[in-house]
């Protein structure tokens, strides 16, 4: 029996996992709410989608060798150099996207850029041959920061 599931389909695991981030951080809450959707939620929800695929792409190129060639992902079909651009161009979007809103919010100001660094950081030194921990722990544990940054400033 071949069963085709979502993660075999050809490329698209990333923006699955990038949807589903969006789905569960802005469209939840904003749903819960009962919020009228404004170009500010859709430029939040935008940010997140940049973020999250490109905080995925350390752990794409750590998977680069084990990934069956099926699977499409992005170093497979582009290559580790220019899947850290890619990253790069996301973070820098997710970031300039900020000032696009109609409300910036001072903490975002300050947390955001500290985020930003961090996060090139970890897609920049992201390599095939990474220490168990680095995806797992460091990468991982950005949006962690993030959060804690948010409570903190």
């Amino acid at each position: 029996m071949n069963t085709k599931t979502l993660r075999s389909i050809s490329g698209l695991k990333i923006f699955i996992i990038a949807i589903c981030w969006v789905l569960i951080i802005v469209g939840i809450p904003i749903v819960e709410a009962e919020v009228i959707m404004t170009a500010d939620i859709y430029i939040k929800s935008l940010q997140i989608f940049f973020f999250v695929i490109a905080i995925t792409l350390p752990f794409e190129i750590r998977d680069m060798d084990t990934d069956p060639s099926f699977l499409a992902t992005i170093p497979q079909k582009i290559g580790v150099k220019n899947t850290k651009l890619l990253g790069l161009i996301l973070l820098i979007s997710f970031l300039l996207l900020e000032f696009f809103k109609d409300e910036l919010l001072e903490q975002n100001l300050l947390v955001l850029p500290l985020v930003f660094v961090i996060s090139v950081l970890a897609v920049l030194l992201s390599k095939e041959k990474q220490s168990k921990y680095y995806a797992s722990f460091w990468v991982e544990g950005i949006p962690i920061l993030w959060f804690l940054l948010i409570l903190f400033i």
